[in-house]
């Protein structure tokens, strides 16, 4: 019985450790100076299992106006998720879907250089 509860508390053990090291929360401040043209929140083709949106263009800067994001939606106009200044948007996975990938996410701004902050927890 002892070898069973040893064993057990091992496995246990190693599948927290495996899953501590799988993803990473992350964050960033980007801008747009175009109120034309939506901008990628980033190129680089980072995946991540969640992603929050804050309406700042920096740290303890709140935005003028609504900044709209679209998810694989780059035509001005076209965005759909509005974040209103200083307010907070989660997006979720649809059914079926394994992760996003920030490559994917546009954001639109009324007024020039207003932005969004992003946290994600970055697949490893």
């Amino acid at each position: 019985m002892k070898f069973k509860i040893v064993a057990f508390l091992l496995l246990s053990s190693v599948i927290v450790t495996v899953g501590a090291v799988l993803s990473v929360m992350k964050q960033f401040n980007v801008t747009n100076a175009s109120t034309t043209a939506p901008a990628q929140v980033t190129n680089a083709p980072i995946i991540a299992t969640s992603i929050t949106l804050i309406g700042m263009k920096g740290p303890q800067t709140t935005n003028a106006t609504t900044v709209w994001v679209g998810y694989g939606i780059s035509t001005d106009g076209a965005l759909g998720v509005a974040v209103p200044p200083g307010e907070i948007r989660t997006l979720v996975l649809g059914e079926g879907r394994a992760n996003f990938v920030l490559s994917n996410l546009w954001f639109d701004v009324s007024t020039a250089n207003d932005g969004i902050t992003v946290i994600y927890d970055q697949v490893k």
